[in-house]
């Protein structure tokens, strides 16, 4: 099958990933210190989380995405192709989050977490396919 094909689907994956985990986190501290509304006592947990397992989960998949390339040849396109669903999920629930605002239920800090995981995944494929462009 085609690598061009999979490398969204393996991005994918780890964005998932990814957003399972911080919401575990979000889940775990609900239960135990409380949460919402707008206590955020377990805001500091949910962006370790998302800074150590998320940068490092998000760089293994940009690597394992541009494996076995010899060079990337058009650094724009190729990140544009590897983060189309960060970029999917960004705009949904982005929009989402300003036609209908924020009220401090869980469902919207769900979506803003789903925000925050897709913008932190396009930063890091940015920053990894930047640094590895051929000119």
């Amino acid at each position: 099958m085609n690598k061009r094909f999979l490398s969204p689907i393996i991005y994918g994956a780890f964005l998932i990933l990814v957003l399972v985990a911080v919401m575990a986190v979000v889940i775990v501290s609900d239960a135990t210190i409380g949460l919402l509304p707008f206590g955020m006592n377990g805001l500091l947990e949910i962006l370790f989380t998302l800074l150590t397992l998320g940068t490092y989960l998000f760089w293994i998949g940009s690597k394992i995405t541009n494996k076995g390339a010899s060079s990337i040849k058009n650094g724009f396109l190729t990140h544009m192709y590897q983060s189309l669903l960060g970029y999917i999920l960004a705009i949904h629930n982005g929009s989402n989050l300003l036609v209908h605002g924020y009220y401090g239920g869980l469902g919207e800090a769900y979506q803003a977490i789903i925000l925050g995981v897709s913008l932190w995944a396009i930063v890091i494929n940015a920053v990894y396919v930047y640094t590895h462009h051929k000119k």
